[in-house]
């Protein structure tokens, strides 16, 4: 079998095959670059691009936490399953945008570049709350990976307030406020 190639563009080869002394195929050959492959996973469970439903058994949603004292950590991790290193490219590598922004912040960033099959790096979002109820936002993480940039998923999580009431009299109860209500017998 003889053959020969000729370039027709980047990445795309025309080939002539001879089987025999007489019988001449012709061939077109289309080899894709090597690229990354970027999957993004919490709790060991992998998060898809532009996931939009935050999710308790993959991290993305953050339970409850007291609004303006406490706190919720989650870590994930980045993982390269493609042939060519993955560079995360944006600044900050993973950027916190949506409504209530403020109230997650990346704690740690993931190191770039990632090597490919096997590299991964993780970075961890503390959820503080400043305010009550529902608190939404998204992740976006700038790479170098055109089917997958930006990798982007919801995160949310719930402010809680602590009420604190005191009465003296029935009249008094029961007090709704802001979605509590306390109910009681009087002080005597």
């Amino acid at each position: 079998v003889a053959v020969n190639a000729t370039p027709l563009a980047t990445g795309e080869r025309w080939t002539r095959v001879a089987s025999g002394s007489r019988a001449l195929h012709a061939l077109a050959l289309v080899a894709a670059p090597p690229v990354p492959e970027m999957n993004v996973s919490g709790n060991g469970v992998t998060i898809a691009n532009g996931d939009a439903m935050p999710n308790p058994v993959d991290g993305t949603d953050f339970g409850s936490a007291l609004a303006d004292s406490g706190t919720v950590l989650r870590s994930f991790t980045i993982e390269n399953t493609g042939p060519d290193p993955l560079n995360l490219t944006g600044t900050p590598i993973v950027a916190v945008t949506g409504p209530q922004a403020a109230d997650f912040t990346v704690t740690l960033q993931p190191i770039s570049p990632m090597a490919s099959f096997t590299g991964t790096t993780t970075f961890q979002v503390t959820f503080a709350p400043s305010g009550i109820g529902t608190r939404r936002a998204a992740l976006s993480i700038t790479n170098d990976y055109a089917d997958e940039n930006p990798y982007t998923l919801a995160i949310q999580g719930i402010g809680c307030g602590a009420l604190d009431a005191s009465y003296t009299t029935g009249g008094e109860v029961p007090v709704t406020a802001s979605g509590f209500t306390a109910t009681g017998n009087p002080a005597a």
